[in-house]
C-alpha cells in the first residue's frame, strides 16, 4: 500500500495496515516512528531547497495535516529531483 501526500504526512496507511491486521503492534510502532523520521528529513530537505516561508513550523511533528503550503513545496521538490533520479541534469544538488 502506497500512500498519497496526504496518507503519508497523517500516517493514515500505517494505521490502516494496522486496522486490516496486516501488521502487529510492534510493526505499527516501528512504522511510525520511522514515519516520523522521514517527515523530519523531508520537512528539512524542503527548507534546505528554499521551498518553504521561513516562517512555516520546522518540527514535522507541529503539523498534524498536510497543508497546503506543505504540498506544494512536496510538489516542488519532486518535480526538481525527478531529472536526477532519470540521471538527467538539472536535477535538485
Amino acid at each position: 500500500m502506497t500512500p498519497d501526500h496526504r496518507g503519508f504526512w497523517t500516517g493514515n496507511d500505517v494505521e490502516a495496515r494496522l486496522k486490516a491486521g496486516m501488521i502487529d503492534r510492534p510493526a505499527y510502532d516501528a512504522q511510525k516512528a520511522s514515519r516520523a523520521r522521514d517527515k523530519q528529513s523531508l520537512l528539512d530537505a524542503l527548507f534546505a531547497a528554499g521551498l518553504l516561508p521561513k516562517d512555516y513550523p520546522r518540527a514535522a511533528d507541529a503539523i498534524p495535516e498536510l497543508t497546503g503550503e506543505l504540498h506544494y513545496a512536496i510538489a516542488g521538490f519532486l518535480a526538481s529531483i525527478l531529472p536526477a533520479l532519470a540521471g538527467e541534469p538539472g536535477g535538485y544538488d
